[in-house]
C-alpha cells in the first residue's frame, strides 16, 4: 500500500513540474532572492571544484546551476522528475552553445 501512495505521489509531482516548466525562469528567474541565493551557492561550490570536474546535479528543474557550470567548463550530469523541465535544459544548453 505504501509503495503504491509513493508512485502516485510521485505522478503528481511530476505532473505539477510539468505544468510549472513553462513559467518557471519568468517567476523565478529574476527574483532577487533566488538570484543572491544562487550567487552565494555558486560561489561556495566553486571554491572546492578544480577546472573540468564532474558534476551530478539532482532535481536541476530548468537547468539554471548546470547550464551556468557547464559554461564555466565542467561537466554536467542534470536529472529532474520532470521531463518537461528536463526539454526546457535541453533549451537552454542549445542556445548556450553546450554539449550534452
Amino acid at each position: 500500500m505504501k509503495e503504491m501512495y509513493a508512485g502516485i505521489q510521485e505522478q503528481v509531482v511530476t505532473k505539477a513540474f510539468d505544468k510549472q516548466s513553462k513559467s518557471f525562469d519568468q517567476l523565478y528567474s529574476h527574483d532577487e532572492i533566488i538570484r543572491y541565493k544562487r550567487e552565494r551557492v555558486r560561489a561556495h561550490v566553486e571554491k572546492w571544484m578544480v577546472p573540468g570536474s564532474n558534476i551530478l546535479e539532482l532535481n536541476a528543474g530548468t537547468g539554471e546551476d548546470a547550464v551556468y557550470f557547464a559554461g564555466k567548463g565542467h561537466r554536467v550530469h542534470a536529472t529532474d522528475i520532470s521531463a518537461a523541465m528536463l526539454e526546457k535544459l535541453d533549451e537552454k544548453k542549445e542556445a548556450n552553445g553546450l554539449g550534452n
